[in-house]
């Protein structure tokens, strides 16, 4: 199997644009993922940056899907990629042929979907915070990148670029709908919970729930789906 992978990269190495290999294998095989070689994307980026484009930065074994067998696996927080190791090789799980992936020890599930940003259409990678039930939240992780800083004096210390954790954007979807951005404001929460919305209100003021915070907005929507 080990000679099918290379001789399946090397074929497919013509075809790929800006040196990228691909990894084209059989989405039905549970022993095989399907990627390109993620070698090529930080090209346009400084060489030396402080921080991390991972929030996890050691591959750890994840399910996808329904595959039985467990793949070293990394979020890439910057690019919004997921990675997988094949022998050495790092690659970009391909977004369009799977849909879940699952790191047991870290107790945190990806899923693959189209969803507004509230500017425009994504298809990437969110984490699942509540999974079942009519309304359902997911929060999406994100590095960004600052440019380095010269100092405004002669005497001052530039800054140099790096990488900085975004503070995590909610969505939410509702009955079956598309993914959209939780609303800012705890009326427009409490507007999408429809007929629910004054015993959620109450819910929120009895148990001191803050809508800024990932574990009381899974309390809400937990108690929302139980309603």
């Amino acid at each position: 199997m080990k000679k099918i992978i290379i001789l399946t990269t090397l074929m497919l190495g013509a075809s790929t644009v800006f040196g990228q290999q691909t990894l084209l294998l059989e989405r039905s095989s549970s022993n095989l993922l399907a990627g390109i070689s993620s070698a090529n994307k930080e090209v346009n980026l400084p060489k030396e940056i402080k921080g991390s484009q991972y929030f996890q930065e050691n591959f750890m074994y994840a399910f996808v899907d329904d595959m039985n067998k467990p793949f070293k696996m990394r979020y890439n927080a910057y690019f919004d990629e997921m990675e997988f190791d094949n022998d050495g090789v790092i690659y970009d799980l391909d977004k369009n042929q799977y849909k879940v992936i699952n790191f047991d020890d870290l107790n945190k599930k990806f899923i693959i979907a189209e969803y507004s940003d509230g500017n425009k259409i994504v298809n990437g990678y969110l984490v699942e915070i509540v999974g079942e039930g009519d309304v359902l939240l997911y929060k999406r992780e994100k590095m960004e990148f600052s440019e380095a800083k010269k100092s405004g004096t002669g005497f001052g210390i530039d800054t140099p670029p790096a990488y900085k954790p975004k503070k995590d954007d909610f969505f939410v979807k509702i009955a079956g709908g598309s993914i959209i951005p939780l609303p800012s404001s705890k009326s427009k929460i409490m507007d999408l919970f429809g007929d629910k919305s004054k015993a959620l209100n109450s819910f929120v003021k009895e148990n001191r729930i803050s809508l800024n915070s990932e574990k009381d907005l899974k309390r809400l929507f937990q108690y929302a789906n139980s309603i």
